[in-house]
């Protein structure tokens, strides 16, 4: 089985934001078929147990014993403990612990690491995807991912060391949990309803070393009666004022429950009217899901994230000197509160929570006949029309439901309901960026079922696109449990999915499971 290699580290100093989103990432790897290996060097507050508790392999490095030399001494090779040099070397050796001649992806989430690290460890990989925010150092990576709002391509330009270096950048690639795409419908009509109590969510990243959470609850005790306000209060595993904060709930007037290290942070988005947090990778959560929040600068990293979001009010900047002064806190609370159908309209603009497909649809693709290769990516505005061409070609309606083609304004609102739809898919198959194809996953109402639409570009038959897109689709939905629809006339389809694997259910109907039914 293919490995991909993951090196991240977590420390109550840097926080669980880069594990965190790598464990997310390293899910849906799994689901295409990869093997997932962790490389984290053992700081106090590694997550090396959420790792394993996951399913995921882990290699601990120790601490180094070795002194960084003063060239070195910058904050975050600080955080890497260890010499650039020492650390490749210890992450080579993992890779000859695997038995492996080389590595399918490596991913390298670490500020304290740039392309002289990735060029040691590129002999035993074949392509590397870096995930950054601070487009500060050189990087020799295939692919460049910042989720940072606001963040743009051109922002690397300088730092890549390959001409064919692919940046993702943008909000709309933040990594994610899928349930926080899954409950987005279903926080955006709650937002609607009448405030009764409002309840507040209060997490401040998973170390918070410095206790802000603590302060922040004196104050609200202060500041609200318990009627008044209900609190819920996320801490990671790596917090280490656990004790102290479980004593504070205990003994306060307010009316506060603790969560530590929940995975149920996406329901508590949702039955929150308001939060206070850091401008760290919850951020993106936030925003999926529309949840008006008073935002904290807690690193250096967070502070263009905090400028970006405010200027497009989809937060309202907090300063931390306002978390211990009571009455500050209180209207800068119901301020929120006032502002919050424009902050969540704000919000939810910035991303849709569907990043980690989109880094999927990037690193993966279908050989075709020729050699060529095939990739997916969602359906934009801009393709409405190429669409609609297709769909009234001769060679389309000949196998169609409908045998008339599309009226121009019918198709038109059709499709910005298919773009706009949470629970479909509407993407599309490109050749060196030129769309050759639609893939639409279309929810079947009552089921958990999805029934799968492909349509070839006329000027592309005979390539083998509808085959090496389905195969691209199933690698990049295998939890989907897909229904197709053949009509009887049409034989090359009916051969397309058989050879695919689809089970027939009826004379016209085919089925496949997800794949962990299937396994």
């Amino acid at each position: 089985m293919a490995v991909a290699l993951f090196r991240v580290d977590a420390s109550t100093q840097m926080g669980c934001g880069h594990v965190y989103r790598c464990l997310t990432l390293a899910q849906s790897l799994r689901g295409t078929g990869l093997r997932c290996h962790f490389v984290c060097r053992e700081h106090a507050g590694h997550l090396g147990a959420l790792i394993t508790a996951n399913g995921f392999e882990l290699t601990l490095l120790p601490p180094s014993e070795v002194s960084l030399l003063a060239s070195e001494r910058q904050p975050y090779q600080q955080w890497l403990g260890a010499s650039w040099q020492q650390d490749a070397q210890q992450t080579l050796a993992v890779v000859d612990e695997l038995g492996i001649a080389a590595v399918e992806l490596l991913v390298v989430d670490h500020y304290g690491l740039d392309a002289r690290w990735q060029q040691l460890l590129r002999r035993r990989c074949r392509r590397i995807l870096v995930l950054d925010d601070l487009a500060d150092r050189p990087l020799d990576a295939d692919w460049v991912l910042d989720q940072t709002f606001g963040r743009q391509a051109e922002d690397y330009r300088h730092c890549l060391r390959r001409s064919d270096a692919q940046v993702l950048a943008g909000a709309e690639y933040a990594l994610l949990r899928p349930e926080f795409a899954q409950l987005r419908s279903q926080a955006l009509a709650r937002r609607q309803q009448p405030l009764a109590i409002p309840r507040l969510l209060l997490t401040l990243g998973g170390a918070d070393p410095e206790n802000h959470s603590a302060t922040v609850l004196r104050s609200l005790a202060e500041a609200f009666r318990p009627q008044q306000l209900a609190v819920d209060l996320v801490i990671g595993a790596s917090n280490p004022h656990v004790t102290e904060l479980a004593g504070l709930v205990e003994r306060l007037p307010l009316s506060v429950q603790l969560h530590v290290a929940t995975s149920r942070m996406a329901e508590l988005m949702v039955a929150a009217d308001l939060a206070i947090g850091a401008a760290g990778t919850t951020s993106w959560e936030r925003c999926v899901l529309g949840l008006p929040t008073l935002t904290l600068c807690l690193a250096d990293n967070q502070r263009q994230v905090l400028a970006n979001l405010a200027q497009c009010g989809a937060i309202a900047p907090l300063a931390i000197d306002a978390l211990a002064e009571p009455k500050a806190l209180k209207r800068a609370i119901e301020a929120t509160l006032q502002q919050r159908h424009e902050m969540q309209s704000a919000a939810v603009a910035i991303t849709d929570g569907l990043g980690v497909k989109r880094v999927l649809m990037a690193l993966l693709s279908e050989p075709l006949r020729d050699g060529r290769a095939l990739q997916i990516r969602f359906g934009t505005a801009a393709d409405c029309k190429t669409l609609f061409d297709w769909q009234c070609a001769p060679p389309t309606r000949r196998f169609a439901r409908h045998p008339e083609p599309p009226l121009w304004q019918q198709h038109q609102h059709w499709y910005q309901q298919k773009l706009l739809a949470s629970d479909a898919l509407l993407a599309f198959m490109t050749l060196d960026d030129e769309p050759v194809g639609m893939l639409r996953l279309d929810p079947v109402a009552g089921t958990d079922q999805h029934e799968i639409s492909v349509l070839v570009s006329p000027n592309h038959y005979r390539l083998g696109i509808a085959q090496a897109g389905l195969k691209l689709l199933r690698r990049l939905y295998p939890e989907c449990h897909l229904l197709a629809t053949v009509l009887a006339g049409n034989a090359a389809s009916h051969g397309l999915f058989q050879r695919l694997g689809y089970q027939p259910i009826s004379p016209q109907q085919y089925q496949l499971l997800p794949q962990e039914l299937i396994e």
